[in-house]
């Protein structure tokens, strides 16, 4: 097969591709049209914003979030950018970009639906280059609490989402301006927050955040070891978290705070407080409740109870076998150990007072029917009609209250919320051989009740309680110690004569339609239809007739103990001399 080459006339060639050239300018500038088009449209979307000294780079994620637009930026251009203040609504884009950049050392350009962000032409770029200088590069080490490097951590610059985490070797490198804040974090660790300022190093140590693990606690008779180091079951509540709970009972303080202890607040007498049960109940009995030991001695649960939060270093429940071992039998039902203040060797004396004043409420009371309702239903229950319309309307205008009453007894004879006032002064302190912790406190607490007034003896249901502790500590020598502690309480109790619990019985019990009082002239309203409660159920004069009842306690308990470290025989032996005392006092009075 011939096969002819195919020539092209040199004029020809020239020609197709200056057409071609001419094609490829016309379709350029179509393109560019329509891209201009487009981007023109584009600006046509409105935005809202609304912030004041916000990140630009914060400002720029909000516009992209509503409009859609895409912004390219080099992230070392937006270190020097200004804060961004701007309030708008409904605003075009363009306008909106207007005011943000109008200050920043920075200018944009917008093509279709992407912003394209630089540094302004205008500027020293070698001034403002100072920005990736070393100067504005934070470098650090960073290290656990024993000196370790440690990996892993996440730096950030507060308020923004740039950061970084440190290497292997601990070390990390964050580049940052002056005036931000960077918040080192990890798992386990708890959060620092450093403020840059003018330095351009620095070194951070983490600190643990179950560092309650490395505490020491009262495992039993005094004895003290880690938590991380022990092996029974035990649970540990402080000062700071008992006088978060404005209660006049120690033992209400502890609801809800100790997993695997249960409360149960029976009695709603002021100053009351809770049965406390420790994994439900070991033993069969009367006795069923935990063996309480304080400062290294048992105590009954009146004692513990009636302690004030402020006196307090420490609660534990000791909750297993394991843990309650060393004191045998008298374990059986668990354990609650404390431990109260004491001070500190070679510690500037310090002085604290504290006053809280608090109102207690019931979280829910009966909704019981009112008289209207429960008429009604009386007529509907029986075979013959026991309200006559008459009746029904007298009831709901309420207008003869005697004859037609329609009593909502809890409303009528509680209040809405029953008062507290708690102080505390206390004192601590040590010198090279003495320490010692004093304090005194004051507890007192009203009642729900209402017309309490309308007795003619002036008594008011009320708790009072005042409390005082000593616990002093001398080191006589390198190997003798000495503790003096002395504690002491006086409550008092006054409430009705038939008692706080029967009050409330009776309110349980009544219906609307009875009433507390008889007509003015003394006389019974309406026959038998009105119900007058009897004597032994009627709150109201419970509460005002049946005289009044005052109750003082008093109890001083004390504790002398003497150390003598034996070391010189065998290392950790000692020996220990120990006298306590405890004296109860009871006196009662009954006006009925």
């Amino acid at each position: 097969m011939h096969l002819k080459a195919l020539c092209i006339p040199r004029h020809v060639f020239r020609g197709s591709i200056t057409k071609t050239l001419l094609v490829m300018k016309l379709t350029a500038i179509i393109l560019l049209a329509g891209a201009l088009q487009v981007s023109a449209g584009g600006y046509s979307q409105k935005v809202s914003l609304s912030v004041k000294d916000a990140p630009l780079q914060n400002v720029l994620k909000e516009i992209k979030k509503q409009t859609g637009y895409v912004f390219f930026y080099d992230q070392a251009g937006l270190y020097k950018s200004e804060k961004v203040s701007i309030r708008v609504k409904d605003a075009e884009l363009e306008v909106a970009l207007a005011m943000i950049f109008k200050n920043q050392p920075l200018e944009y350009n917008v093509v279709n639906k992407t912003v394209v962000i630089r540094i302004k032409k205008e500027l020293d770029r070698v001034t403002y280059q100072s920005v990736l200088q070393p100067s504005d590069i934070i470098t650090g080490v960073i290290t656990d609490q024993k000196g370790e490097p440690l990996p892993g951590v996440s730096v950030i610059i507060k308020g923004t989402d740039k950061g970084v985490r440190s290497d292997a070797d601990g070390k990390f490198s964050i580049n940052a301006n002056a005036g931000d804040v960077l918040e080192f974090s990890i798992v386990g660790y708890s959060t620092q927050v450093i403020s840059v300022g003018n330095k351009t190093s620095l070194t951070i140590q983490m600190q643990i955040k179950n560092a309650d693990m490395q505490e020491v606690v009262i495992v039993g008779l005094g004895n003290k070891q880690k938590k991380i180091s022990v092996v029974g079951a035990l649970s540990t509540i402080t000062t700071k978290e008992l006088k978060q709970s404005p209660v006049a009972n120690l033992s209400n303080a502890l609801a809800g705070r100790l997993p695997g202890l249960i409360t149960v607040q029976s009695s709603n007498d002021p100053g009351a407080g809770s049965a406390l049960f420790i994994r439900g109940i070991g033993t069969s009995g009367p006795n069923n409740t935990p063996l309480f030991v304080i400062d290294g001695l048992p105590r009954g649960g009146g004692d513990f109870s009636q302690l004030d939060a402020n006196e307090i270093e420490t609660v534990t429940i000791l909750k297993d076998a394991s843990s309650t071992a060393l004191y045998g039998i008298q374990g059986a039902n668990g354990v609650v150990v404390v431990t109260t203040k004491r001070g500190k060797l070679n510690q500037k004396p310090q002085i604290s007072f504290t006053a809280q004043s608090a109102v207690q409420k019931p979280i829910r009371l009966p909704k019981m029917m009112d008289a209207y309702n429960l008429a009604l239903w009386d007529n509907e229950s029986n075979a013959s009609t026991i309200w006559t319309q008459d009746d029904l309307d007298k009831i709901k205008a309420g207008t003869d209250p005697y004859t037609y009453p329609d009593v909502n007894w809890f409303d009528f004879l509680l209040k809405e919320n029953a008062p507290q006032q708690q102080y505390n002064l206390n004192f601590t302190g040590g010198s090279q051989f003495a320490k010692y912790f004093v304090s005194g406190s004051y507890v007192k607490q009203g009642s729900l009740f209402d017309h309490e007034d309308d007795n003619n003896y002036g008594s008011k249901t009320n708790f009072n309680r005042y409390n005082f502790r000593s616990n002093i500590d001398l080191q006589v020598n390198s190997r003798l110690n000495l503790q003096v502690d002395m504690a002491g309480r006086l409550e008092e109790r006054a409430g009705p004569g038939a008692g706080y619990g029967t009050i409330f019985t009776m309110l349980n019990r009544l219906i609307p339609n009875m009433t507390a009082v008889f007509n003015p002239d003394g006389s019974i309203a309406h026959g038998s239809k009105v119900v007058v409660p009897s004597d032994n159920n009627n709150p109201y004069a419970a509460l005002t007739r049946t005289g009044y009842y005052n109750d003082y306690w008093s109890v001083m308990y004390g504790t002398f103990s003497a150390n003598h470290k034996l070391d010189f025989i065998t290392k950790g032996l000692s020996a220990q001399v120990l006298f306590t005392f405890q004296n109860n006092s009871f006196k009662g009075t009954r006006r009925q």
